[in-house]
């Protein structure tokens, strides 16, 4: 294993310091998992703020992360695959030109083809695995991050064939178990087709429901008498757009294909109110609400 024989790693470097790079980082915080933490990020009040709470020990420029031996891309979607790809053009140091070791790079993006795609050029010495934890919170920045996020939560993994891959996935599989998730290894198209359904498409309906309700007349009257599950449902679309408008465009193939059946679903709605029909309303709703509860209890199996 990379770093010694005391932490899984020596040095981990983490690009971005938002709420999902800065919970990372306090993670690894819990426990012997690295002998140091450094990060790099545009946004210095960022940097400052993970810094003055002791959840990484310096700051670094994006040069120096691929000196570390396990990095961690946590900025938004595209920021990710520009930085793969600059490994993969030589614009920024290799293990080439580093000591003699092997790397670990792994994301922690929403939509995995993309990056995937890019990484399969990496040069010689780094291992690439693709992370998508499924949890995170509309909050942006590192002001509420956690170091539990990751318990009980699933972790996706899609590795990268390299070498040593093998080896790395064992490591970090251990590392994500120790933090409490559960991990399962998927395919990056399957991955992102699931994702698109169960991740992206709600978000786009949350979405669509904050302006379904901007648009129309009286909206700040809709807000005085609006309940809990008016807040529940739309709670996600508060997230950060910038983030969002990345996920939507990198997965758009998949999202443009579950789209028309959500309007068909709607339609059929239109269609039963329209012509009163009691009895197949009332049984639609009592099939979504089977469905509803059988997905509450759904757990997949992380044996892998």
């Amino acid at each position: 294993m990379p770093g010694s024989e005391k932490y899984l790693f020596g040095r981990v470097g983490i690009l971005g310091t938002g709420f999902m790079g800065a919970s990372f980082a306090a993670a690894l915080r819990t426990g012997p998992f690295c002998r140091e933490i450094v990060a790099a990020d545009t946004n210095p009040e960022h940097l400052r703020h993970v810094q003055e709470r002791g959840i990484i020990d310096g700051e670094v420029g994006e040069q120096e992360l691929t000196g570390c031996d396990f990095v961690v891309l946590a900025a938004p979607v595209r920021v990710n695959i520009e930085f793969v790809r600059k490994l993969t053009r030589g614009e920024l140091p290799t293990p080439s030109a580093l000591p003699a070791r092997e790397q670990l790079v792994m994301d922690l993006g929403s939509t995995k083809q993309g990056i995937v795609r890019v990484a399969e050029d990496l040069p010689a010495g780094m291992s690439f695995i693709g992370g998508h934890p499924m949890a995170g919170s509309e909050r942006d920045g590192p002001y509420a991050c956690t170091a539990e996020l990751f318990r009980d939560c699933l972790f996706v993994l899609t590795p990268v064939g390299g070498p040593r891959v093998h080896e790395q996935l064992a490591t970090l599989k251990h590392l994500l178990r120790a933090f409490g998730a559960r991990v399962w290894v998927m395919d990056p198209a399957e991955h992102d087709h699931y994702a698109a359904l169960v991740s992206h498409l709600p978000h786009l309906v949350a979405c669509a429901l904050m302006e379904t309700v901007r648009r129309g007349c009286g909206a700040e009257k809709a807000y005085r008498i609006a309940g809990q599950g008016f807040l529940d449902v739309t709670r996600i679309a508060a997230g950060n757009p910038g983030v969002w408008r990345d996920i939507f465009l990198e997965n758009r193939a998949e999202l443009v294909q579950f789209i028309p059946e959500l309007v068909d679903v709607l339609q059929e709605f239109v269609r039963l109110f329209a012509d009163g029909e009691e009895r197949e309303l009332l049984c639609l709703l009592r099939e979504i609400s089977m469905e509803r509860e059988r997905a509450e209890g759904f757990t997949p199996d992380s044996s892998e």
